[in-house]
């Protein structure tokens, strides 16, 4: 059992994000009690904004950044490529068979 450990938090309960319902906020401890709850309230709605809003995606540093992007532009580039490479050997059939 815990005693005596006190943490001060912020609930968000409606993020606008499509995957989570909420978000919690540690307080930092040397934050000072007579900061302005409204003031911690819209710093924790930025953050939020930043990660869920696609024109703000990158104003907040994420500690993992997400890999969907790089995966989708590697398979598109191999799509690409793989795309160019028939087209040129089926152009090279062709001039071999006309020629």
């Amino acid at each position: 059992m815990l005693k005596g450990c006190q943490r001060r938090i912020i609930m968000v309960k409606d993020t606008g994000s499509r995957y989570f319902d909420s978000a919690y906020f540690v307080i930092k401890s040397d934050i000072p009690p007579s900061c302005k709850d409204s003031d911690m309230l819209t710093e924790a709605h930025k953050m939020i904004d930043a990660y869920t809003k696609p024109e703000l995606i990158g104003t907040v540093q994420p500690h993992m950044k997400p890999t969907t992007n790089r995966l989708r532009t590697a398979v598109w580039l191999g799509l690409t490529f793989a795309c160019l490479l028939t087209f040129a050997v089926m152009t090279v059939v062709l001039i071999k068979t006309l020629g």
